[in-house]
């Protein structure tokens, strides 16, 4: 079981510029969250937070580490900490719906109308 393997878990959601990341119990509840910018900086800056966090043993949750999360992967790995790749959670497919100038939603494809009775 996990909790019996870390202390706490830090999810890192990687985007272009930034990195939101969260400190997380064994049994997930959020301890704190910050973000920082994805650069070496930003990098240092999440190290600290984790620190500060989850001073014992603790694993980093990675979205992303193939492409926005590339730079902060090795700094992670030469700073001896551990660190896998979560995927993205899989969401249901929700078929997109135009709306009209009010708000509302209609079917789509348009549904055709039978001809008109003679």
């Amino acid at each position: 079981m996990l909790a019996a393997q870390v202390d706490g878990i830090i999810g890192v959601d990687t985007h272009r510029d930034t990195l939101a990341a969260a400190a997380v119990s064994p049994i997930g509840a959020v301890l704190s969250s910050t973000d920082a910018p994805a650069n070496a900086r930003g990098y240092r800056r999440l190290l600290d937070f984790a620190r500060q966090q989850i001073a014992g043993r603790r694993c980093w949750a990675l979205e992303g580490i193939g492409s926005y999360g590339a730079g902060l992967a090795p700094f992670l790995d030469q700073a001896g900490e551990r660190a896998v790749e979560v995927c993205r959670p899989k969401q249901p497919a929700v078929p997109w719906r135009p709306q009209d100038r009010h708000g509302r939603r209609h079917p789509w494809p348009p549904r055709k109308h039978s001809p008109p009775s003679t």
